[in-house]
């Protein structure tokens, strides 16, 4: 047999195996009487149609199936009724634990801070890409001193999530839900191991509770009266509320910020403010300006008898532009005389400082104009560090437009919001 023979063959017992059981002639007549029958299904229902119908139940429940997964159409219609109604108990879980979770101290905190911003935002198109990023502290009440075990003692119930959360700190699994922290377990733990584990296994290890001692330090204080702590970088978030939390437990607390006045006010704005504004010392330092530095580290051994704490907050990695602080610089410039009673008692020492930087600089003024004649610069030291501030640096320190700073938009701090670009 040959090549030809053999193709002959395979295309031969090809169409046997796909032959009908019934001519071609046959089918067509059945597509045409189905043809009829769906422009009328009424037709289906004479009494004529019983042997037909009952022919077709089959094929009916053969189509069906393949429709509906292998399913019957009950009940594949019941199955997703079923399905439906465990969706939306899972969304109401979800919504009920969501709620919960929004309602700890420190979310809601950030949560409404968000609100503000989506406020500020309304209605205005040219913002819509702006982050909205919940960010600053939770303000709770005054820290006081704890009990003599070291505990807190204010005891709050715990509410029970639907769905279990792993600890940010320690991965372990929990569902009750601290008051305060929603992302840390309020259970006892011990670098992740249950406190039920470590009975099981005998392990004698000191326990701890990811929310709880977060929360005790929180809370926590000490009778500070006496001594003197220097923070730097004390105008806002974990400066401003470190500096806080010294003047509350009783000491005298330095404060340094490129921005004495507005520092001053944020301070003065606390509702416990009387109690220790004489204990507040605000001053402006740019720590970029080394000879002002020392200057003021000079002040500080004349001034002061001791030193018992030093926070060294300020010096951020991160650079803003000069336009990100410009909107401050009205309230920096204002004389001391034009400030409220209030501020004017916490940046009195600055003020002095730095009436006497000035007569510093005058003193050398004659060695700064020869230090010029050879090419030498050095900006003065009694520069208000909020100008040090405007100096540019940068191509970019020029460019004040409105997309990277909008009008009437600021951060949870009242400052200017930070676009993306600048990193």
């Amino acid at each position: 047999m040959d090549t030809t023979e053999s193709g002959h063959v395979d295309e031969a017992a090809a169409e046997s195996s796909t032959l009908l059981p019934f001519s071609d002639d046959k089918l067509a007549v059945c597509l045409e009487v189905l043809a009829a029958i769906a422009t009328d299904m009424n037709v289906v229902e004479l009494p004529a149609m019983r042997n037909f119908r009952k022919v077709l139940a089959p094929v009916s429940d053969y189509m069906e199936s393949r429709k509906f997964k292998g399913k019957g159409r009950k009940k594949y219609l019941e199955d997703q009724e079923l399905r439906r109604e465990k969706e939306a108990r899972n969304i109401k879980r979800k919504m009920n634990d969501h709620k919960y979770i929004n309602s700890a101290t420190l979310r809601r905190a950030r949560v409404e801070k968000l609100n503000e911003l989506l406020e500020q935002g309304k209605g205005e198109e040219e913002n819509a890409f702006l982050p909205l990023i919940a960010d600053g502290a939770a303000d709770e009440s005054t820290p006081t001193l704890l009990l003599e075990d070291g505990h807190h003692p204010v005891v709050v119930p715990k509410v029970e999530l639907n769905k279990q959360r792993s600890c940010y700190t320690c991965k372990v699994r929990y569902e009750a839900l601290h008051h305060f922290y929603d992302q840390l377990c309020p259970s006892t733990c011990y670098w992740g191991w249950s406190l039920a584990t470590l009975r099981e296994t005998s392990h004698t290890l000191s326990f701890v509770a990811c929310a709880e001692v977060n929360y005790t330090k929180r809370m926590q204080s000490a009778d500070l009266h006496g001594k003197v702590a220097l923070v730097t970088g004390a105008r806002v978030k974990i400066g401003y509320h470190t500096a806080l939390k010294l003047l509350l437990a009783g000491a005298t607390v330095i404060a340094t910020s490129r921005f004495p006045h507005d520092t001053a006010e944020r301070y003065a704005a606390h509702p416990e403010y009387a109690t220790f504004k004489h204990r507040l010392h605000v001053f402006g330092i740019d720590f970029r300006d080394l000879v002002h530095l020392e200057h003021f580290l000079d002040h500080v051994l004349q001034t002061y008898t001791r030193l018992d704490v030093v926070v060294h907050n300020a010096c951020q990695t991160i650079r803003r532009p000069t336009t990100y602080y410009a909107h401050m610089m009205p309230k920096e410039a204002t004389p001391f005389a034009q400030l409220s009673p209030d501020v004017q008692t916490t940046v009195q020492q600055h003020h002095a400082f730095t009436d006497a930087l000035h007569r510093h600089d005058a003193m050398l003024a004659d060695g700064r104009k020869s230090a010029a004649a050879t090419g030498a610069t050095h900006m003065p030291s009694s520069i208000p560090s909020a100008l040090k501030s405007q100096v540019p640096m940068l191509l970019e320190d020029h460019d004040m437009s409105s997309s990277l700073f909008p009008q009437g938009i600021v951060s949870s701090f009242y400052s200017k919001l930070f676009p993306l670009a600048v990193g």
